[in-house]
């Protein structure tokens, strides 16, 4: 088997934001750095030191990303997709503890060298029949 062949056959290396793809939901990033990624739009004035899931929508250059923050609370009246809780993530098969809502509206870069990257624990990457509806997608193709 030729190496391309081998390459194509291996497992995603999440741990590698080289690697990284859509889909993927990372359990925790710091309600701080959501503030000041999103110029504001999405804050936690109740928890300022808490944290906020975050989902990868796109890929936007081979190192550059467009996420968006997660909450457990519905939003923007019903025109948020969200992950179902005991979703399960691959390749790992950990478990989303709750619904999460996919807040695509709120959107922001990060690049693989970002400090930012290495303070965001991965839960892997969500399967498509674990979220309930497409309004995420629209932010996916922009």
């Amino acid at each position: 088997m030729s190496r391309a062949g081998y390459r194509l056959m291996q497992e995603k290396d999440y741990s590698n934001p080289l690697e990284w793809e859509e889909r993927l939901f990372f359990s925790a990033m710091k309600n701080q750095d959501l503030a000041w990624m999103t110029k504001g739009e999405f804050r936690d004035d109740k928890k300022p030191y808490g944290t906020h899931p975050v989902f990868i929508l796109r890929r936007i250059e081979r190192d550059t990303f467009k996420f968006c923050p997660c909450s457990s609370q519905s939003y923007n009246r019903g025109k948020a997709s969200y992950i179902r809780e005991n979703a399960r993530t691959a390749p790992n098969n950990l478990r989303v503890d709750r619904n999460s809502y996919i807040l695509h509206f709120i959107v922001f870069n990060l690049t693989a060298d970002s400090p930012l990257i290495d303070r965001m624990p991965l839960l892997g990457r969500v399967a498509e029949d674990d979220i309930e509806g497409y309004f995420y997608r629209n932010e996916v193709g922009k």
